[in-house]
């Protein structure tokens, strides 16, 4: 499924200066730095947000790319926030995000001998969950009844299965991407998927508490 994209700079304390200047200096066309938004933007940590803003053009609508400190040695894309519209599609995102990668951020990187790391813009179950957790939740997925959820016996006890897998292997799946996963990938109704995944974050977190973790 369609997932936003991440985009990583591997860039220490010490040479941020030299990399936003250089960032700055040579943004393309329809790009440029917004200081006073940076200005403008509290921050409760000592974290500083940069803002690169690019105009409508194309496929590209119009966005601020916020640009801040992972730690002291990564910085990162934390989000895109379109100017003109009240969301991006997770094409218009990435669009943005490739754009920002290949034209202001690469030219840059590479005469400075930095790394770069962008993510895909398509997952599958098995970038959040081990291996023995998504054998089973594609176990209880072929074999459920799609019209009851996991109300019947056996249904119920292949999707505790995948519950216990999910703590017990310390997976990182949201109940969103659940609910999408179910939908997009499986074929479940849109109503049934929404309950699933609330089951889901309720079973998780209250097994997750019982084991103190």
């Amino acid at each position: 499924m369609k997932v936003f994209k991440d985009l990583e700079i591997e860039v220490d304390t010490n040479m941020r200066k030299e990399f936003l200047a250089g960032l700055e200096r040579t943004l393309p066309a329809g790009w440029i730095r917004d200081r006073k938004a940076e200005e403008d933007t509290p921050s409760a940590t000592e974290d500083k947000f940069y803002y690169f803003v690019c105009t409508p053009e194309g496929e590209r609508p119009a966005a601020l790319v916020a640009l801040v400190a992972r730690d002291e040695s990564v910085m990162y894309v934390s989000n895109i926030v379109p100017r003109d519209v009240s969301e991006l599609k997770h094409d218009q995102y990435n669009y943005i995000l490739d754009e920002f990668d290949d034209k202001c951020i690469r030219p840059v990187a590479e005469k400075m001998n930095l790394r770069v790391i962008r993510s895909s813009g398509q997952a599958t179950l098995e970038n959040w969950v081990s291996p023995d957790t998504a054998k089973k939740f594609h176990t209880f997925s072929a074999l459920a009844n799609k019209s009851t959820g996991t109300s019947h016996p056996n249904d119920k006890e292949r999707w505790y299965e995948f519950i216990i897998a999910v703590v017990r292997n310390n997976d990182n799946l949201h109940s969103s991407s659940l609910a999408r996963l179910l939908v997009e990938e499986d074929g479940w109704d849109a109503d049934t998927a929404e309950a699933m995944a609330i089951e889901y974050e309720q079973e998780v977190g209250l097994l997750k508490h019982y084991l103190g973790k």
